[in-house]
Order: structure tokens, then sequence, then C-alpha cells
């Protein structure tokens, strides 16, 4: 494998946040924050880091919307993008156009421990009900929740 980089501009889309004084909501911040990855100059090569886009709205607009801007950022010859999902829905309508890779995480003496060895493909586990159990939410929604995602599997 080799690695060619060519310098340029990097840019995330990480630690957005609500903002009670201005009247901005978690996702008008997240709108904001990916808005100016769109008015880069383009004879300059840039690295944007995405995180969890569009986790601020509804699954269905998410997934949509997250697909299209993913979708047509690819296209642009000058940009490289990195982007972190938990949406297994998202690494699947992209798939063609984006490689997938994860890491693994197990449980050892009650916290959640990642490997940080990064594996193609995306990631086959889930953590976010074992880690409501490990801090210790009452008992009874870590079983309701296990019993739902079992139904929507279904």
């Amino acid at each position: 494998d080799k690695f060619h980089y060519t310098p340029g501009m990097v840019k995330t889309t990480m630690a957005n946040a609500d903002d009670v004084t201005s009247g901005d909501s978690y996702f008008m911040a997240e709108l904001k924050s990916l808005k100016r990855l769109f008015l880069q100059d383009a004879a300059v090569q840039h690295y944007y880091f995405i995180d969890e886009i569009f986790k601020g709205t509804n699954t269905t607009e998410r997934v949509a919307a997250s697909h299209a801007v993913l979708d047509y950022l690819n296209q642009l010859s000058h940009l490289k993008i990195i982007a972190a999902t938990h949406d297994i829905e998202l690494t699947e309508v992209l798939a063609h156009q984006y490689a997938n890779y994860h890491f693994n995480e197990h449980v050892t003496d009650g916290e959640i421990v990642f490997d940080y060895h990064i594996k193609k493909g995306p990631a086959n586990t889930r953590n976010a009900l074992e880690l409501i159990r490990i801090m210790q939410f009452p008992n009874r929604i870590y079983t309701d929740a296990q019993a739902y995602v079992k139904q929507l599997e279904t």
C-alpha cells in the first residue's frame, strides 16, 4: 500500500453545538458548519473530516440529506473526505462511492475497549445499548431496548 499526500486545507464539522443565545438549534449549527465546506477555493486541495453528519435530525431525512451531501462532495476533485458515522443505512447507500473502515470494541471489566486496528468494511457490531448497561441505567431500559432492537431487525 502507498500513501500520497498533497498539501492542502483541513476542515472539520466536529463539535457542533446548539446555541440558545443565537437561536440556533443543533441541526442549524450542523448546517452552518457544513455550508462553509461548499465555499472553498477549488484550486486548492481540501481534506474534510465530517463527524456524524446530520445527527441533529430525524432518521429518514438524516440518511437522505447525508447521502446527497456526501455524494455531491465526492464528485469534487479537489476534495478528500473522511466521514464518520454510526448510521448503518448510510454506509449501505454510499458503499459504491466510499470505502468503509472500522475498528472493533469489546467489553472488559465493565468498560468498552477499542482496539483501534483499522479493518476494511463497515462495523458489524453495536455498542450503544452496552454503554447504557455499563453506565448503570435502570436495567429495564437496557432490556426493553434490546427487545425493541430485535423487533426492528425482524
